[in-house]
């Protein structure tokens, strides 16, 4: 099976996005668009530059 990382990668910022303005709309704040999209961006960064970099280890997965 093959696994496209740019597809994975903007289903992520997608995914993202929506908790975000979920969130926005339950706590009742003003959040502009961009700035969800931004901080989506930048999480999902992180998350697959962990994933990748074995030495920079945000998440422990135990198997």
């Amino acid at each position: 099976m093959t696994i496209y990382l740019d597809v994975v990668f903007v289903e992520n910022i997608c995914m993202n996005s929506i908790i975000l303005f979920a969130t926005g709309l339950i706590t009742k704040t003003k959040c502009k668009i961009i700035r969800n999209l931004v901080s989506s961006m930048i999480r999902s960064t992180i998350c697959y530059w962990s994933l990748y970099n074995k030495k920079w280890i945000i998440f422990k997965f135990n198997n």
